[in-house]
């Protein structure tokens, strides 16, 4: 399994890389057989960092931190490629933290529990569908590679896991700016899911009834009705009315 997320990563010998996570260095052994040009990895536990320091010696930076407090611009020269089994509880806080720098990053190539993996890639009418699947695909390229059952762990999650691949989009620069706005109203109509568009939409814009019949979204739409480019669109043009 390790083998297959290293292969898919397509490591070159240009590439830096970025681990979070590492634990005992299963995967950083995998990702170093493809000789990047840097390989830095972030791990919280001071004594697994002391454990990574005897193991890989001076092959790999260790940051021994927090991910989540990290400004990873101060690390990189150019971009990161990330290749992480990723801790579970904050990888949908990584990632979101991660893609709203996307200036510094490349690509992902992350192993999280397969519930993460169907609500970043599930589009309208997907029980999983919510404000993190809209948000990522703006400004990614996301799909599952492969899922990994449980017993490809020891000791055994009670959870099947799955490994994703996100691409910063080329455009990304021109998306940027546009991207608040869109976080705000995903964020606002999926928090009140259950809420019609209209009741929601008519707090935030004077015009929102002229944007919607434009969109052809029905007023009385709820947010898990939308599609992720319609959700896209509504912020383009509540952004362009303001």
């Amino acid at each position: 399994m390790l083998d297959k997320i290293a292969s898919y990563a397509s490591i070159r010998e240009s590439d830096e890389v970025l681990e979070v996570g590492p634990g005992l260095g299963f995967l950083t052994r995998k990702i170093l057989a493809y000789s990047p040009k840097l390989l830095q990895v972030i791990e919280i536990d001071r004594r697994l960092e002391s454990y990574l320091k005897e193991k890989f010696h001076d092959s790999i930076k260790i940051i021994c931190d927090d991910a989540m407090k990290i400004d990873e611009s101060s690390l990189v020269s150019d971009k990161f490629k990330v290749v992480s089994n990723l801790p579970y509880n904050v990888s949908v806080p990584l990632i979101m933290k991660w893609i709203s720098n996307g200036e510094i990053f490349d690509e992902f190539y992350l192993l999280v529990q397969k519930e993460v993996a169907l609500r970043i890639t599930a589009d309208s009418g997907h029980k999983n569908y919510g404000a993190v699947s809209v948000l990522v695909n703006y400004l990614c390229e996301s799909q599952i590679l492969f899922e990994v059952m449980p017993n490809s762990f020891y000791p055994e999650p009670k959870v099947d896991s799955a490994v994703i691949r996100l691409k910063i989009k080329d455009n990304y620069h021109s998306l940027k700016p546009k991207y608040l706005l869109l976080k705000e109203v995903t964020t606002q109509l999926f928090a009140n899911r259950r809420k019609m568009v209209r009741k929601i939409l008519s707090k935030m814009h004077n015009n929102w009834q002229i944007i919607l019949s434009e969109l052809e979204i029905s007023e009385t739409a709820r947010a898990e009705e939308i599609p992720r480019d319609k959700f896209i669109r509504l912020a383009e043009l509540l952004h362009s009315q303001q």
